[in-house]
């Protein structure tokens, strides 16, 4: 089981190192952050699907992901195995939070940012995430841009920073959007590597 972890942290590894290396399309010269962060504005709800690795302190997770926002403040994530039968969907609202398992029993809690937490290890304010999974910071954090987009970005919340860095875009379409990124506060990360979006 450890030998298999570890495959897949080399592999995953290699993909995300191999993709941040790649070089700029012709169009993000031609681009602006100005209009990047108008037309990233401009989504109303979206949906991601790819690999997402999750390294903390209570667990790790090599697994598919699928990611929708259903609203400004209510977005989902399923996890899914690799002959495609979904493992866990946990639906994350304002002021709710609803989880079901691979065995249909369905948990509800009105504690999303601590559910969001014990499941990840991450202490983020859930309201920022649909922004932060297409490259949309707030006034109030700290980033870095390179080219037309964010690069990193940095917030401290309830006293424990999270760093965010965007390692590699799809630059063929506008709005530029993130194929690879990495969450990481403390000693527990997360890493998507996203493979299709669609935008509404």
């Amino acid at each position: 089981m450890k030998f298999k972890y570890f495959l897949f942290t080399v592999i995953f590894s290699l993909i995300s190192t191999s993709c941040a290396m790649k070089t700029s399309n012709v169009l993000e010269n031609n681009f602006t952050w100005e209009k990047q962060q108008r037309a990233l504005q401009k989504i109303k709800t979206f949906q991601a699907n790819g690999y997402l690795l999750l390294l903390s302190n209570r667990t790790k997770i090599f697994s598919r992901f699928y990611f929708e926002k259903h609203t400004p403040t209510c977005f989902s994530i399923t996890l899914i195995n690799f002959i495609g039968q979904t493992q866990l969907k946990t639906i994350f609202c304002k002021n709710i939070c609803k989880i079901l398992d691979n065995t249909g029993k369905i948990y509800v809690n009105k504690q999303p940012e601590i559910t969001f937490s014990a499941i990840t290890g991450l202490t983020i304010p859930l309201d920022c995430l649909n922004k932060w999974i297409v490259g949309l910071p707030e006034k109030i954090h700290r980033y870095t841009l390179k080219n037309a987009h964010i690069h990193t970005l940095q917030h401290l919340y309830k006293k424990k920073l999270l760093k965010i860095i965007y390692l590699y875009y799809n630059n063929k379409n506008v709005p530029f959007l993130p194929n690879i990124i990495k969450m990481k506060q403390g000693n527990n990360s997360i890493v998507l590597h996203i493979n299709n979006w669609i935008l509404e």
